[in-house]
């Protein structure tokens, strides 16, 4: 499909990994930028193979100069239908985050996945208790839960639970209202397939 995200970044697909730091691999990126998408890696995680397609490294938007954003056509994109409905209406490509965090190729805790699959769009909050103690300057939004067990924790570190987390569910669970989509574990190359179904 052609749009001018696919042909700036030369990608097949109108797709960007919305890389999550800490959980985003480089395994993860690869199989996005093989699928047709642009993979992403988080600041310090070494980028895929260029002969795999396209990849960048992921940024900090509340650290860049303020831009105009369609705030209702942004989040949320967690199936084929809702992608293509964005693509029609006249996005170039959209970012997905939340659908890939039950990948088994992301570093994501088990304990966190389980929680992301048992959660609709009712059960994430914007908070801005993960503040990193002041330093992070923007609300994110969570699984509930997790940012009222963080609380009671002490802890507003920005950073998701990974695979080493001692005690996940009281961690930033990061989670978008398309978390309603994730229900089940799949590879990454399905879900893009799954994604892409109907562009």
């Amino acid at each position: 499909m052609d749009t001018r995200f696919t042909h700036l970044v030369g990608c097949r697909l109108p797709f960007q990994l919305a890389v999550l730091g800490g959980v985003g691999t480089t395994e993860l990126a690869a199989v996005v930028s093989a699928g047709g998408g642009l993979g992403m890696v988080p600041y310090g995680v070494e980028p895929p193979p260029t002969e795999l397609g396209p990849s960048g490294i992921g940024f900090l938007i509340p650290y860049l100069p303020p831009v105009d954003v369609i705030a209702e056509a942004a989040g949320g994109i967690g199936t084929a239908e809702r992608a293509a409905a964005l693509i029609a209406a006249g996005a170039d490509a959209v970012r997905v985050g939340t659908r890939f965090l039950a990948c088994p190729e992301c570093n994501t805790h088990t304990a966190y996945v389980e929680a992301l699959l048992a959660a609709g769009a009712d059960d994430t909050a914007i908070t801005g208790d993960f503040d990193d103690g002041g330093h992070w300057p923007a609300a994110v939004r969570v699984l509930g839960g997790s940012a009222a067990r963080a609380r009671r924790a002490g802890n507003r570190s920005t950073m998701p639970p990974t695979r080493e987390a001692e005690d996940p569910l009281a961690m930033a669970c990061y989670a978008g209202t398309s978390v309603a989509d994730l229900t089940r574990i799949q590879p990454a190359s399905q879900v893009l397939r799954d994604l892409a179904g109907h562009l």
